[in-house]
Order: C-alpha cells, then structure tokens, then sequence
C-alpha cells in the first residue's frame, strides 16, 4: 500500500532537473529525496527550502549528527548527570537537549497535523487517482481507522512516520557518461541498465553518508581475528575506511564506475555496507535505490553537467569538502548545467503536468 510509484520517482527528478535551469546555482540533494519520502509519507508536496516539513528536519538531522559523535557528551556514560540543574557550570548539554527534543517534536509532530487537517483533499486526490496506485501512508492509516486513534496509537504513527522522513534525509571526475535514455524511463528499466548501477554504487562507496555507522554496545563477549570483545564494549564499525580499502578498492579516492566490471555481486558487496548491517541494515534502501536512480536517469537524459570556470572563462574542478560525523554531506561547489535538448524545459514541465496530483 505504501510504495511509492514510479510516477512519485518521475515527477520528483523532473521537477529536481527543471530547478537545475530556473536555480542553476542552488542544486541539493536533501530536497530531493525529502520531495518523495513527504509525498509518500504524508500526502504533501515541498514547496522550497524553507518548508517547515523539510527545514525542520533537516536541522533535526543536524543534530542527531552531532549528538550521536561517541564520547561528544559525559551524560552518555554516566545518565545521571541529566539530573543536574541547568543553571550549573558544564550543564550546557542540557540546553542543547531541550534544543534539540523541540526539533525533534516539531519534526513529527507537524507533518502529522498538516496530514490530518487536509484529510478531506489527499482521500478525493487518491480516490481520483486510485487507478494509478497512488497510495499514501499516513492518510491511508487514518482513513482506515475513520481517525479514531486511541493517544497511544496516535504517538506510534507520528514518531514511525517521522522515522521514515528522518531515516531518508541522512541523502566530479573524468567519467565519461556511456549512457544516456529517454525521459519517460521506466524503473523496471534498471537491470539492463548496469553502467547506470555501476556509477550509483560507486557514489555509494565514494562518498559514503555515513562514513561511522551509529555505536553499538556489545549485549555479550564476543570474538574477532582472536580478538576478545567483552560485553558492554562500544564498538564503530569504520564504513569509510572498509569502502576506501586500497587492497579491495584500488585507486580508492578515484571514481570509476569501471571498478565493477559490471558484477552485481561486486556492487552488492558496497550497498551491504553503505546502507548497514544484519537486522539494523536501513530499512529505506529500495525507497533510496528508486529515487537516485530516477534522478540520474532524468539527469542524464536532459542534462550536460559540466565543470565551472573562473574569471578567465577557463575551466576548473573545484575542491569540495565533506562534513565530518555520523551523516556526512558535501558543502556548496559550483558546477554548470546546461541542457541537452531545446526542447528539456518544456518535457520537463510536461512530466510535472502530467504526474500532478
């Protein structure tokens, strides 16, 4: 019931590539993947930046970065120092926590409320468009329920439709694109499409989001290469350095798609590691496959990017650099995009059109 269609992947990257002519110089990926998870999720369509349902989020996201740094707060070791008054000195934490907490409540809370006063609207829309399978998670629940949610089922729904916002917001080289396709691609187009997933997992492994996966207490010992690890240890699985191994990944600060070989056994070894481990493995990993792809599809098939020049008009690669902590994303760089079609505008807003609810 609540997976998201290919017209929800579609008409989020045609609107993301039409931004790339109308704010050539403002293009990021957050409001991308937060575009679709909101649609989906809760029936909404961002209108900027500065839409609470993604702002407010995202500096939720900010904050978990940095709250979830090991050893970055004495608290996390010794839980009764959050009974400290906070006017005492080195009592800062407690602060940032209630900063932090209205956020977080903020964040799920109001999405939540937008969907349950535009209840009326979303069922006609999706009553509409029922034929397209166009299906939305949170209005569907409460439509089931006739809004009859007893406070402890109320609490539930806004803080696990929160996590899926929350969990999908974490989202330059000589490569030489070989592919290109049409606008209106198919998602059951990406199997025979491998360059297309060999560059996708590359960018997985290159510049991976979450270059520490969040620390993890031991629950009994346990034994490693002859290692013992005694129950209680904190243990942070070092992603980056297992996707920039140079004895499994030679060159590993360069990107080459080539790596793979075209092997979905090679890709399947980094997406294990970008997206976690076992049981605690991100559970929005197709969600993220799908919108990627579509994106770079939509990217590809309409647009040249290229790299920007200085005052003398030449070219040049800029340095970009990449936040550090649990979530890292790169800061602004210039880049050029221009059309590849004269006619990519107007089948971008075509798209948009059509796939408007």
């Amino acid at each position: 019931m609540a997976e998201p269609t290919e017209s929800d992947f579609r008409k989020t990257s045609g609107g993301t590539c039409s931004e790339y002519f109308t704010k050539p110089k403002i293009i990021r990926a957050g409001p991308v993947i937060a575009t679709v998870i909101v649609r989906v999720t809760y029936g909404s369509y961002l209108t900027d930046e500065d839409d609470p349902c993604f702002s407010i989020p995202m500096q939720t996201m900010s904050d978990f970065s940095t709250a979830a740094v090991p050893g970055d707060f004495l608290v996390k070791f010794f839980p009764v120092l959050r009974y400290l008054p906070k006017w005492m000195p080195g009592a800062g934490f407690l602060k940032k926590a209630e900063e932090w907490g209205k956020n977080q409540y903020d964040s799920a809370w109001m999405p939540y409320k937008w969907t349950e006063d535009h209840m009326s609207i979303i069922i006609t829309s999706c009553k509409r468009l029922q034929a397209r399978h166009t299906f939305l998670v949170l209005s569907a629940l409460l439509h089931e329920r006739g809004g009859n949610l007893s406070p402890n089922e109320k609490h539930n729904l806004v803080w696990s439709t929160s996590a899926v916002l929350g969990g999908g917001l974490d989202t330059i080289s000589n490569v030489k694109l070989k592919l290109r396709s049409t606008l209106y691609f198919a998602l059951a187009d990406r199997p025979s499409l491998p360059y297309i997933r060999a560059l996708v997992t590359e960018l997985y492994r290159w510049r991976t989001a979450g270059p520490l996966g969040i620390a993890h207490s031991l629950n009994k010992d346990d034994v490693y290469n002859g290692f013992v690890i005694k129950k209680g240890t904190i243990i942070i699985p070092n992603v980056w350095h297992m996707l920039h191994d140079p004895n499994t990944y030679p060159d590993p600060m360069t990107f080459n798609p080539e790596r793979y070989k075209g092997l979905d056994t090679e890709m399947k070894k980094v997406t294990d590691l970008a997206f976690g481990f076992g049981r605690r493995a991100c559970p929005g990993y197709h969600f993220a496959q799908g919108t990627i792809y579509s994106v770079i599809m939509t990217t590809l098939a309409t647009c040249d990017i290229l790299p920007p020049t200085n005052a003398d008009g030449k070219q040049y690669i800029p340095e970009i650099e990449h936040s550090s902590g649990t979530i890292s994303v790169p800061s602004h760089f210039d880049v050029r995009i221009k059309s590849r079609l004269s006619r990519a505008q107007e089948l971008l807003h075509d798209v948009l059109s059509k796939e408007r609810m």
